[in-house]
């Protein structure tokens, strides 16, 4: 096992990893059985992912060091060549990017290039990006999330423009990416920004995440706060998430779904959301599960505010259940929701086995949906 020390303003990529001679930043993926600290007060400006990849042995630490402020960290892309970008339309630019489903960073809520309404959506927009410029009624956006493509609204090059265009891929630009078997991971104390996802827990299909713990990290400006399982069957044992917060994201919050397992049950407690939904949503936090899971999720103590509705996603729910369970369920146990532009609690249809124990809804549109699932306790004195 070895200690390794990040400082991006005071380290080399010749250093000993040491805290008097520390790394300027992670030079290959994190391995198991070592520990790897991040000075506070710094900014990490990456250009890669942290891959943690079948880390089975011993434990993992992602962790602070030192005084000050969470250290921060990022991953986007830059475009600053005006030659990335052609005219397709009057005001519309084109830009193909590496990876599917771009998302731009600052320009304003996602628009409908088949039926653009750009100026009406101009401001439905405070996604903020690392440039510091005020937008005007151009720099509206829109992308296929099974495409490369970019479109950004614009009365000249968008690089001209505002100088460069930062953006992030959904299928690329995880802060920090934990796939295949994991085991013993933690992920602590750290700040993420300007990432598709702050920290992905994604094992691939058919296999497990036991033991992960994320806490008390902070997760802002991305397009998903923090993300945990997936939807082709890969399994999540034991795995924690709790003490986060997470604001002012493009899309939902929190999100835990794939195929529950049958040793550990994974429980995400007392995690604030604020903010979400600014480009879509689908809720503050989402949740779906396959099969016949032996074991629930347990979702309690946590804080859901300012759930976003767009005139381009309606579906903006505070709590939303997703999936197919019948005979098992996730629980849902002493949550807040307030400021929903939808339904406080979502259960959608096939997702009738869920537990909504005790939790306090205000201010949403609606309540609740579905009465099929377990209902006790719950209270809505201002919802609408």
């Amino acid at each position: 096992m070895a200690d390794f020390y990040i400082d991006p303003v005071n380290g080399t990529p010749g250093g000993a990893g040491t805290e008097g001679d520390p790394l300027d930043k992670i030079v290959t993926n994190p391995v198991t059985g070592n520990n790897y600290y991040f000075k506070r007060g710094t900014v990490s400006n990456n250009d890669y992912k942290i891959n943690v990849s079948g880390q089975t042995a011993s434990t993992l630490l992602i962790d602070a060091y030192g005084e000050g402020a969470p250290p921060v960290i990022t991953y986007y892309y830059t475009s600053d060549d005006p030659n990335d970008w052609s005219l397709t339309e009057t005001n519309v630019w084109q830009f193909t990017a590496p990876s599917n489903g771009p998302v731009p960073i600052g320009l304003g809520r996602l628009g409908t290039k088949s039926n653009p309404s750009w100026t009406e959506r101009r401001n439905y927009t405070n996604l903020a990006g690392p440039q510091d410029t005020d937008f005007d009624e151009f720099g509206q956006w829109d992308h296929a999330d099974a495409g490369t493509t970019l479109y950004i609204y614009s009365n000249q090059n968008p690089v001209d423009k505002w100088g460069a265009v930062y953006y992030v891929t959904i299928t690329d630009n995880q802060i920090i990416s934990v796939g295949g078997n994991n085991t013993n991971v933690t992920i602590q104390n750290l700040k993420f920004m300007y990432g598709v996802t702050g920290v992905r827990v994604e094992p691939f299909s058919g296999n497990t995440a036991t033991t992960v713990k994320v806490a008390n990290n902070v997760s802002e400006h991305c397009w998903w706060g923090l993300s945990f399982g997936s939807s082709d069957a890969a399994f999540l044992d034991g795995v924690i998430c709790e003490y986060n917060e997470i604001d002012a994201t493009g899309s939902t919050g929190l999100r835990g779904y794939g195929a529950n397992p049958v040793n550990n049950q994974s429980v995400f407690r007392y995690n604030k959301i604020d903010s979400v939904g600014y480009a879509e949503s689908i809720g503050g936090i989402y949740t779906q599960l396959l099969g016949t899971a032996s074991l629930p999720f347990l979702w309690t103590m946590n804080e859901v505010s300012n759930v976003l509705r767009t005139p381009y996603w309606n579906e903006s729910h505070g709590l939303y259940v997703d999936g197919n369970l019948t005979t098992t369920y996730n629980t849902f146990l002493h949550n807040r929701v307030t400021n929903v532009g939808g339904n406080g609690m979502h259960n959608n249809t096939g997702g009738d086995g869920n537990k909504w124990l005790g939790n306090l809804i205000v201010n949403a549109d609606r309540g609740y949906r579905h009465t099929e699932s377990v209902y006790s306790g719950n209270a809505t004195p201002t919802a609408i």
